[in-house]
């Protein structure tokens, strides 16, 4: 029987169609795609021999992905995030928006406005980070000093 899992036998569809139609399986019990499948079946029915479609893959990066891998990419070892907190953008959502608002005033490479947005955000996080450690000795909390943090480790 192991033969009747091949693809060329049926589609998933059909196979699932077959056992609610015998009564091997409830119509309670079927796959939550069922119903979906029903209601928008595909124009081709699926199988195992169509020739592929030539369509291009389209390119789906947007700026800001390139600006968030060179954040990430000079800035290896960060803090950790809370991502159930939405108020407080992240880091590298902080130096997106920072580059983007660079490059619009100074009408500058993005490259270069991203070096700028990222030695902005570092100047100002060393500088909250040392005003919130003079404000606030007793803490028994060591913070990071942010250089280390945001320094490229680098070879």
């Amino acid at each position: 029987m192991a033969h009747s899992r091949l693809e060329k036998i049926g589609t998933i569809y059909s196979r699932i169609t077959g056992l609610i139609k015998t009564g091997a399986m409830k119509l309670e019990d079927r796959p939550l795609w069922y119903e979906v499948y029903q209601a928008f079946p595909p124009e081709q029915e699926p199988c195992f021999d169509r020739p592929v479609d030539n369509t291009a893959i389209k390119s789906i990066f947007y700026p800001e992905d390139v600006v968030r891998a060179n954040f990430y990419k000079k800035a290896k070892y960060l803090p950790s995030v809370n991502l159930l907190n939405r108020k407080d953008p992240t880091l590298s959502q902080k130096c997106i928006e920072l580059c983007f608002q660079i490059q619009k005033e100074q009408r500058i490479s993005l490259n270069e406005a991203f070096d700028k947005a990222f030695e902005r955000l570092s100047v100002e996080l060393s500088e909250g980070i040392q005003s919130s450690s003079r404000a606030d000795t007793s803490s028994a909390v060591k913070i990071p000093d942010i250089q280390s943090v945001l320094k490229d480790s680098g070879p």
